[in-house]
């Protein structure tokens, strides 16, 4: 048979394919189906300047504003699918470098500079560690989870966090769960 959580890949390499096609034919080319409604409208605005504005000159920019309007709309969804922009729902973004800079010294900062002593005896690591862990207590460490326990963990991951590594990200197994449990199980 096999893993099931590999068996499962198998299983949605033809759906991933069908989406990936799905995705380059609406978003392939998103800085060019931006560009080109930007320069229509351009064009066009460019002859109000030179022409009068007649009704027929005013529908036309008005048309060209709705498609890169689309176009914007389009181009936004595609970046904040892409890079997943968590921080819509969470908080503050950083766009200075100065902030970025700041903001990640004081991540490593808080990790590296916590109260806690490394411990200078290696020796100590390994007079205790296999103690810890009994026969009965490696046995409950090294089983498989339950169905429950997968769908607890399964509903907690975040909707909005990466990509797994074949391209589901967690809004699908929240979505597909009753067809692909058993398959994770």
């Amino acid at each position: 048979m096999g893993c099931p959580m590999f068996l499962l890949c198998k299983k949605l390499e033809m759906p991933k394919r069908i989406l990936r096609n799905w995705n380059h034919s609406s978003f392939d080319n998103i800085t060019y189906n931006f560009k080109l409604p930007n320069e229509n409208l351009d064009r066009i605005q460019a002859q109000t300047q030179i022409l009068d504005k007649d009704d027929t000159i005013k529908r036309l920019e008005l048309e060209a504003q709705d498609r890169l309007s689309i176009a914007l709309d389009m181009e936004e969804c595609f970046w904040r699918e892409k890079y997943r922009i968590k921080w819509q729902l969470e908080g503050e973004i950083y766009t200075e470098p100065t902030q970025i800079a700041n903001h990640t010294m004081n991540f490593f900062q808080n990790i590296f500079a916590s109260s806690i002593s490394v411990l200078q005896d290696l020796s100590m690591v390994e007079d205790y560690i296999p103690r810890l862990v009994d026969g009965r207590m490696n046995t409950l460490l090294t089983m498989l989870p339950s169905l429950e326990e997968i769908t607890i963990d399964v509903f907690s991951l975040n909707n909005d966090s990466a990509l797994g590594p074949y391209d589901f990200g967690a809004s699908f197994f929240h979505f597909y769960w009753d067809i692909i449990k058993q398959d994770v199980s």
